[in-house]
């Protein structure tokens, strides 16, 4: 008896065992053709008249008579188990949650209206902490964080922030919201673009308050050309307005933004933004009240 033949009668007694245990439990269909699976194994056999035809990755070639005279073997590919990424701390089920702290630097480098931190005796001084808790569902992103600011005279600011993206298969929309609460004259002093006095025109403590609410949309028109076009506003009270003086005002902006890709690292991009002012946002723009700006550039990513 040839090897293929020993193989064949090893492989028939086995499944004849298989099939009598069947018989017993009752789980046994006597037909002309039957398919069934072998207990404990992932394989499946067809029977003719209790012939065995196929099992599992083999093929059992039949002669003219009925009798299987050769066994054809086939290679299956093994399915390798899948990796799970590891997920990040504070994360479950698309939601993230994150802290920050920091003590800042030696207060002598900026004085008592700095923000540099570490004056001796008091922590609280200067320094910054912050939350976020952002969470994903499908093609929504949602996101919301508050952070305080302090300077070395434990004046603070606080902002807190919300802000929401919805993918489509090319496009982006973009809403969020910010709220800003300032004590500090940090507010009055980075936006204003004429000369205020600090301790004169901008005042520590006079709880200046920006409501700035947005929107803009992103359409990747093909794989290298991205636009983008949003819009800002900024309600603004108790805004340094020189002298000692405080007010309120608005600030519109319009922006258009386009991105070419050169390569995977570099693009070239043009932008197009309009400002317009009112009241105590007159500071940022003096001496008219809007503004166009154009700009062009060559960008590269490390």
């Amino acid at each position: 008896m040839d090897s293929e033949d020993g193989l064949f009668m090893r492989e028939s007694a086995r499944v004849k065992r298989v099939l009598a245990s069947l018989r017993k439990s009752r789980r046994y269909v006597n037909s002309l053709e039957t398919t069934r699976s072998l207990p404990g194994r992932k394989s499946t056999f067809v029977t003719r008249n209790g012939a065995i035809v196929k099992n599992g990755n083999r093929s059992l070639r039949e002669s003219g008579d009925g009798t299987a005279r050769t066994a054809i073997y086939h290679r299956r590919a093994r399915r390798r188990p899948t990796r799970r990424a590891p997920r990040p701390a504070f994360f479950f089920k698309g939601l993230t949650v994150a802290a920050m702290y920091s003590f800042g630097t030696n207060s002598e480098s900026t004085g008592d209206g700095g923000f540099s931190g570490q004056v001796p005796g008091h922590l609280g001084a200067g320094n910054m902490y912050g939350f976020t808790l952002s969470d994903v569902a499908g093609p929504l992103s949602v996101a919301a964080g508050v952070q305080q600011n302090s300077d070395n005279s434990n004046h603070k600011q606080t902002i807190f922030n919300a802000n929401a993206v919805y993918a489509f298969s090319s496009t982006k929309l973009y809403v969020g919201y910010l709220h800003s609460k300032d004590d500090t004259g940090f507010v009055d002093s980075a936006l204003a673009q004429q000369t205020l006095v600090p301790g004169v025109d901008i005042v520590k403590g006079s709880g200046r308050i920006d409501n700035r609410p947005f929107a803009g949309v992103t359409w990747q028109t093909t794989r290298a050309l991205t636009l983008t076009g949003a819009a800002y506003y900024d309600h603004m009270s108790n805004a340094a307005i020189g002298a000692g003086q405080l007010g309120s005002g608005y600030r519109y902006t319009f922006v258009a933004l386009a991105e070419y890709a050169l390569s995977k690292c570099t693009e070239v991009y043009g932008t197009v933004d309009f400002d317009k002012v009112s009241g105590a946002a007159s500071v940022e723009l003096p001496g008219r009240d809007n503004q166009t700006g154009v700009a062009l550039g060559l960008r590269t990513i490390f």
